[in-house]
């Protein structure tokens, strides 16, 4: 199953058949949660997003504003909203100045744990939310950080218990990039020990993954030390026998988790939202995207003017067509020989992205539908199959179009993906 990111900018309405959602804290502050309708999906998700402790209140205010106003953050004094005295722009405003000098930088000590942890739990229920998540730290540093993980599933399951909650609380398993090497994937290694520390609890409906990656890179270009650890994690949750397994900031590597026992996966409208990486989150970061065509044949993106006019013209498409209700005028121009700029929706200009966007989505939500109904084995078999006909798809565009264009496609490491389905 697929679940939609919502970030500031909430997307799902723009699809009947979306299965899911996950709202995350960076982006919707507490009383937009509170105060805004959300539609009713299969899994409705409120990811607190307590692996995000470590950002800077100074070069991250917007972010961290709207995280202080969760009290699992532990940040004391934080402003709050009065709907009469002013609007939550200004609220807002107020408290990324509060933060600037008040955010702590880390996670909130043991002997706040459990009220943090048991806030956390509380506000997901009363937003009604299908599961629970447990508010976690990131793990960013070998020593003692999975039992850090651990210890905070404890007290959600505490506070699960305590305040009679109904939904199945679901551990976080949140790493750093930064903490992980070849070693870490050795039998009895430092992966397996944070599965074993998660493992060990009884009560858990089930586990939440994400990679913090340290390097801002497109989503589809994930260094494989990332997305093996997506995969190793996976397939030991799935051998425990969790029937719960969600993969959230894995982008379309989430897809090929699918058919190593996850459950469900998320990713997002934009590059900020299909990734996690904290050295993005800047104030002043981000640029103006141009639109990029998704073709999950080839697992790659590509720009519709420079790139997939030249694809057209070399007789590819074939390789690359990937038709929703949003892409299909594409293809057509593309067929007939038209010249792409004519095309509003897909023409190369800048911040022109809602309808590539929109295309993006709608693969992932026919992607995740077709692989719920399928046998684990079958969503293996699907996965392998999707994998191995990119991966040929790829060569062909590679070897056809060198020398045709002037920039670069990307292209997903489809051989390393299948490489790690297979192990």
């Amino acid at each position: 199953m697929f679940a939609l990111n919502e970030g500031y900018q909430w997307f799902s309405t723009n699809f009947t058949n979306l299965q899911g959602a996950v709202y995350l804290a960076a982006g919707n502050d507490a009383e937009r949660m509170r105060r805004s309708p959300q539609a009713n999906f299969t899994w409705k998700i409120f990811d607190p997003q307590l692996y995000l402790a470590g950002l800077s209140g100074s070069e991250s205010a917007k972010i961290c504003a709207r995280l202080a106003s969760y009290p699992w953050f532990g940040i004391d004094g934080t402003p709050e909203f009065d709907s009469g005295a002013q609007t939550r722009v200004a609220w807002q405003q107020g408290v990324q100045e509060f933060v600037k000098k008040n955010w702590r930088g880390s996670a909130p000590d043991e002997d706040e744990r459990l009220s943090c942890s048991a806030a956390a739990v509380s506000f997901q229920a009363d937003l009604g939310c299908t599961h629970i998540l447990a508010p976690a730290p990131l793990i960013a540093e070998r020593e003692d950080e999975a039992e850090s993980c651990a210890l905070w599933t404890d007290a959600a399951l505490q506070a699960a218990t305590e305040l009679d909650i109904g939904q199945p609380v679901i551990a976080t398993v949140a790493v750093s990039e930064g903490v992980l090497n070849d070693a870490s994937f050795n039998e009895g290694g430092y992966l397996d020990t944070i599965v074993d520390q998660v493992v060990s609890r009884d009560g858990l409906g089930g586990v939440y993954l994400v990679v913090a990656q340290t390097q801002p890179r497109h989503p589809l270009s994930a260094p494989s030390i990332v997305t093996r650890t997506y995969a190793h994690l996976t397939r030991a949750f799935a051998n425990f026998g969790y029937e719960f397994i969600f993969v959230n900031f894995a982008d379309v590597f989430g897809i090929a988790c699918l058919g190593l026992g996850a459950s469900g996966f998320a990713t997002g409208r934009s590059q900020a939202l299909r990734r996690l990486c904290l050295a993005a989150m800047l104030d002043d970061g981000g640029g103006l995207p141009l639109p990029h065509l998704y073709s999950h044949r080839a697992v790659a993106e590509f720009l519709p003017e420079r790139e997939m006019e030249a694809i057209a013209q070399r007789n590819l498409l074939p390789r690359v067509r990937d038709i929703t209700t949003y892409s299909q005028d594409l293809f057509q121009a593309l067929n007939a020989g038209e010249e792409i700029s004519t095309i509003t929706p897909w023409a190369e200009t800048k911040n022109n992205v809602a309808t590539a966007a929109k295309h993006f989505i709608a693969r992932m939500i026919t992607e995740g539908s077709a692989y719920s109904d399928l046998t684990v084995d079958d969503r293996h078999a699907r996965a392998t199959a999707w994998l191995a006909g990119a991966m040929n798809n790829q060569q062909a565009l590679v070897e056809r179009l060198a020398g045709f264009l002037d920039t670069f496609p990307t292209y997903a490491p489809v051989v390393d993906w299948r490489d790690q389905i297979f192990n």
